[in-house]
């Protein structure tokens, strides 16, 4: 069995640690989720935060050029995030924005689609690792990761970003014309990073 094999699990589980307590905390946790529910800002700060967690995890990802680091790293990051937390918390956010269902619904396929382009990453680095070398579309996956971060993060809050979007609801839903034209810029550059991580 090779080491990345045989080790890989422990050592992502070393790589991410520091990083899942900085960006999660224990906020991962249903007892504090039912906690916050009935306060929207708690709500949406959270789900903001799980936004902010890709958007460091693909920051770290661009900049790794060891393909076991990038791997352990992706390992880990996978492993770490609780998709029934995402469920709970958009549950809880939909009753809270009963009528803006749609609205929401829009953010949560966004962030379902960006969830799953990682799955694809993960493929992608596990078998960079396999060969000991990233494959020539490298290049191309960083410049569509590099992208992505651009829609998923603002420091401006009156900019468009993803967690503005969730953060700042009442800012935008009357801004459809804006915000759409921007999702769909994102789910065309997460399906291009789908595509470039799947094996020739």
């Amino acid at each position: 069995m090779k080491f990345y094999k045989s080790h890989h699990f422990i050592l992502s589980i070393m790589i991410i640690f520091p990083l899942v307590l900085i960006g999660c905390s224990e906020k991962n946790s249903s007892e504090e989720l039912t906690l916050h529910v009935g306060n929207k800002y708690n709500l949406s700060s959270n789900y903001a935060d799980n936004i902010e967690n890709n958007f460091n995890f693909f920051s770290l990802i661009i900049n790794i050029d060891n393909v076991n680091e990038a791997f352990y790293y992706s390992e880990g990051f996978i492993t770490t995030n609780d998709d029934d937390y995402n469920v709970m918390l958009e549950e809880a956010l939909r009753n809270l924005y009963n009528d803006q269902e749609a609205y929401l619904d829009k953010i949560f396929l966004i962030n379902k689609e960006i969830r799953e382009s990682i799955l694809y990453l993960n493929d992608y680095l596990e078998r960079a690792a396999e060969t000991q070398s990233l494959e020539v579309k490298w290049d191309l996956l960083r410049e569509k990761l590099k992208d992505l971060n651009t829609l998923l993060i603002s420091n401006d809050s009156s900019h468009f970003s993803l967690y503005n979007l969730i953060s700042y609801p009442e800012d935008w839903i009357n801004k459809e014309d804006i915000y759409q034209v921007k999702l769909n810029e994102i789910n065309s550059i997460v399906y291009a990073i789908k595509e470039l991580s799947i094996a020739e």
